[in-house]
């Protein structure tokens, strides 16, 4: 029972209770709450220690990147979009 609001399950609006998850991460499954993780573009969710912890052919992969080559060519297109300082 929660000392706070006296309930066996907390409402909503008791301090005590706990975010519930959003998602969990496909890799590791740890819960994932709103705003957190990193997403791919097929809209799956990891956690940012699964992506820190990835090796960048895995990193590639989730981004459906086929190669460092591409990937040097979408960051070339990127910098080439952004305005440029003076």
């Amino acid at each position: 029972m929660c000392e706070i609001c006296q309930m066996a399950f907390c409402p909503s609006g008791c301090p005590e209770r706990e975010p519930s998850s959003v998602r969990r991460c496909p890799r590791c499954e740890m819960p994932l709450y709103s705003g957190e993780g990193v997403k791919a573009p097929d809209g799956v969710i990891y956690c940012k220690d699964c992506i820190s912890e990835m090796d960048l052919s895995e990193v590639l992969q989730i981004c459906e990147i086929s190669d460092a080559v591409s990937l040097l060519g979408i960051l070339r297109k990127r910098a080439e979009e952004q305005p440029r300082r003076v």
